[in-house]
């Protein structure tokens, strides 16, 4: 044994005289591989994939990832090579680090539970906890493994961590150019410079009639109901307004249900997304009656890829501008912690979870402008600052995004913001309070009677009827101030532009649809709403393909409050803009409706399973 060890070290000493600098190849290719993964290629690849859900360019913070691979990869090097003088050690170290790295991508590619996107939703992680400890045990197998064989048989083992670390580095590399070339063709997703609405004009309306829209965001039409339920009275609250206890949704998410409400059409994967909204927005909108009717725009929102071009172009808050981070150290931060959330074994989620808003107030403009957030907090903290000011002689349309009643809820049953815990009896009455306090300060100025207000949401919470959960929809027109109505007309979303375009005195209205006030009681409508494929979670967004999601289409009964009468059509609609035939109880998909009969909340309405062959084979960033 002694001789047998003698001659092994002396082969390794005699490897290092001979081959120089290259007998370190296998360390510095190691080090290089975790670095890159982790450090460069896991951001990187998440923020090209979300790109439409952050606010500023990857060239905005691209030399965090650089310099923080660089570093990582120096400091691993130069730890091997301290210990070059006894090389079993410098190989073992080597091993240490090829095998973080297989761990490591192996987990982020094969091992994620699907436990959904990062939008603030709590999760049950003790449901998890046995698919947590199976895929601990797989990371920590896969670790030992390599590292034994590292201590076994080196000189073998060094070989595949030079040429797995190189294949590795390559492969991730194509995937990266991959993601760059759609995200470098939509512009703004690449540069410094963002396109971003600033919230300038979004408290300064006029006193010749104004159009004031508010969109808070997952407020279900049962929310307005309980409240009407349990404090009938709240109705005083709201003079003037008619209550559409009927309206329908059209989408679960926002990057589909907000659509309607910004472009008076459906989106349902024609063609990739700035394709179509160009295609729309090349003929007549309502944002046009709008703008013959002498209205100036103002549009509220995160979500500004969902505009159509020309229409950003008229809004009175549109500008592109160069963005930096308030805080670079909160940046990185965040970054690291969504890279967390998808390298990392499964077992540490649950303590580094994001609420999906984290990006959302990190940058600011430089010179005077301003950047829009939906955050509630920020919206209340600028109204109590500015109030509403009246420019004499115009008129205002004003659609104002806000968080409204989105998890993490930020408000309590007044309205005012709160660091509390979730409560869902404050839902309701914080997010419409929060949108009274505006509507206050209209009756201060005494606009508030001759102003058409709108307050929607872009779709509904699923605590109630799954992903086929219904808006909230009240509306109070111009010249209407007292009184409280209830209206049981089936409407959707696709009436929302005409009903605009009407209350701005557009004879021609109906070119974009129906008027909320053209539908009648009772009146038999053809109505839809899309649920998705949701099985295997990270394998079902591909932004940077034509659409976000493979579209179930349901035909909305009667009663938009029933969802157990809620209709398959037999159509699909893929991230490819194709249109398939999709049947209730086909082998991969079940058509799943169950009610919980102790709540009356309704599950997820579409389930598929992990081999689902419609799924296309992108990860989003959870």
């Amino acid at each position: 044994m002694e001789g047998t060890e003698r001659t092994e070290n002396q082969k390794n000493q005699d490897q290092k005289k001979t081959g120089g600098w290259k007998v370190h190849l296998p360390l510095i290719c190691s080090a290089l591989f975790l670095s890159f993964t982790v450090c460069f290629y896991a951001p990187v690849e998440m923020f090209l994939i979300n790109r439409r859900d952050f606010g500023f360019g990857l060239l905005s913070f691209l030399w965090m990832p650089v310099l923080f691979a660089i570093a990582v990869c120096v400091i691993c090097v130069g730890i091997g090579l301290l210990l070059r003088k006894n090389h079993k050690l410098e190989v073992i170290f080597t091993g240490l680090l090829f095998a973080a790295g297989i761990s490591i991508y192996v987990q982020a590619n094969f091992l994620n539970m699907g436990v959904g996107t990062i939008n603030g939703k709590e999760i049950d992680w003790a449901g998890y906890r046995p698919k947590m400890l199976v895929h601990l045990l797989i990371f920590l197998v896969i670790f030992a493994v390599i590292t034994v064989f590292f201590v076994i048989n080196g000189r073998i083992a060094e070989k595949i961590a030079l040429y797995g670390s190189v294949l590795l580095i390559l492969m991730q590399s194509v995937a990266l150019v991959s993601l760059l070339i759609p995200a470098i063709n939509e512009g703004n997703s690449i540069s410094g410079k963002t396109a971003v609405f600033t919230g300038d004009g979004l408290y300064e309306i006029g006193d010749e009639g104004n159009i004031i829209v508010f969109v808070l965001d997952s407020y279900d039409s049962d929310y307005f109901k309980k409240i009407l339920a349990e404090e009938p009275e709240f109705t005083q609250e709201l003079p003037g307004f008619t209550f559409f206890s009927n309206h329908s949704g059209t989408n679960y998410e926002t990057q589909y249900g907000i659509v309607p409400l910004v472009t008076g059409h459906l989106y349902r994967n024609e063609e990739a997304t700035p394709d179509w909204l160009e295609t729309i927005s090349s003929e007549r909108m309502f944002y046009d009656e709008l703008l013959d009717s002498g209205f100036d725009i103002g549009i509220y929102t995160s979500d500004i890829y969902l505009i159509p071009e020309r229409i950003k172009a008229k809004s009175i808050d549109f500008k592109t501008v160069d963005l930096k981070f308030k805080s670079n150290f909160t940046m990185f931060k965040h970054l690291y912690r969504m890279v967390a959330c998808k390298y990392m074994p499964d077992v540490v989620k649950p303590y580094i979870w994001l609420h999906g808003l984290e990006f959302e107030n990190l940058t600011y403009a430089e010179a005077t402008d301003s950047i829009f957030t939906c955050d509630n907090a920020e919206f209340l903290q600028n109204l109590a600052a500015q109030g509403i000011s009246v420019t004499p002689g115009t008129k205002a349309y004003r659609l104002i995004h806000l968080n409204g009643a989105h998890a993490p809820f930020d408000l309590d049953a007044d309205g005012n913001p709160t660091e509390g815990t979730y409560d869902e009896s404050n839902i309701g009455r914080g997010a419409l309070r929060m949108a009274e306090k505006y509507l206050d300060e209209m009756k201060k100025q005494g606009v508030y009677d001759n102003s058409t207000i709108i307050i929607t949401a872009d779709h509904g919470n699923e605590v109630y009827d799954g992903e086929l959960a219904n808006p909230v929809f009240l509306i109070k027109p111009a010249g209407v101030s007292e009184g409280f109505t209830v209206n049981d007309a089936p409407v959707w979303p696709l009436d929302f532009a005409p009903t605009v375009a009407q209350m701005a005195g557009s004879a021609n209205y109906s070119d974009y649809g129906t008027s909320v006030f053209d539908v009648k009681e009772g009146q038999e409508r053809e109505r839809f709403i899309y649920s998705y494929v949701y099985g295997n979670v990270h394998k079902n967004v591909c932004l940077h393909q034509h659409g976000i999601r493979n579209l179930i289409e349901y035909r909305v009964p009667s009663d938009a409050a029933d969802p157990m009468r809620y209709e398959l059509t037999g159509r699909e609609f893929l991230p490819t803009g194709e249109v398939i035939d999709h049947f209730p109880y086909c082998e991969t998909c079940k058509n799943h409706v169950e009610r919980d009969t102790s709540t009356g909340y309704v599950t997820w309405v579409h389930t598929a399973a992990e081999d689902h062959p419609l799924m296309c084979d992108c990860e989003s960033w959870w």
